[in-house]
């Protein structure tokens, strides 16, 4: 969970660095017919500007669109209009797979959860004492931790495959496991 957040925050972040580029060209290099860009009013240090348009990118890819960067000319608001309805739709995105995977996290844990509830009454209506009820729990929490293998039989897709497909991979599972055995490791030579 942790790791697709940093990824969708990671890759919004290059969007937006992506945007700014896209903006600060604009209000530096492209012609103007009103003779002037949004950068007039700011300090002349690259860095500053180069900021503000991080700044003004990631407000409107998020939806805030809060910053005060004043179109001067017809490219750039067109530009940004743009922007703008690009930022509606990403930014809804962004929210809508957010609460997606927080709600994933949420539906694996709440099995782990109802079962270590259960446990804790069990524990409290038969007067367990504390001090073995926390080593009891403590217990059940690490081993319901521990990922088990799976076989065949939940995964419904196997059926799909053909039967010398499916061979090839059960070969290719179990190889590891048969060359261990000294007598199959000598026949591999």
């Amino acid at each position: 969970l942790c790791f697709q957040i940093v990824r969708l925050l990671v890759m919004f972040l290059w969007i937006a660095h992506m945007t700014s580029c896209v903006v600060f060209a604009f209000g530096t290099s492209v012609p103007s017919d009103t003779g002037q860009h949004w950068l007039d009013d700011l300090p002349r240090l690259q860095q500053y500007e180069y900021f503000t348009a991080l700044h003004w990118s990631v407000s409107q890819w998020s939806g805030a669109g809060l910053i005060d960067v004043e179109p001067r000319n017809t490219a750039e608001r067109l530009l940004m209009i743009c922007l703008l309805m690009c930022g509606l739709v990403f930014g809804g995105s962004v929210i809508s797979t957010l609460s997606a995977t927080m709600m994933q996290f949420r539906m694996m844990n709440r099995e782990k959860t109802e079962k270590l509830g259960l446990l804790r009454t069990f524990l409290v209506q038969n007067g367990v004492p504390q001090r073995i009820s926390l080593r009891v729990q403590r217990q059940a929490k690490e081993r319901m931790s521990i990922q088990q293998p799976l076989s065949e039989s939940p995964v419904p897709a196997l059926s799909n495959l053909s039967e010398p497909l499916l061979c090839e991979l059960r070969a290719s599972i179990f190889a590891g496991h048969i060359v261990s055995f000294p007598v199959f490791r000598w026949c591999s030579v």
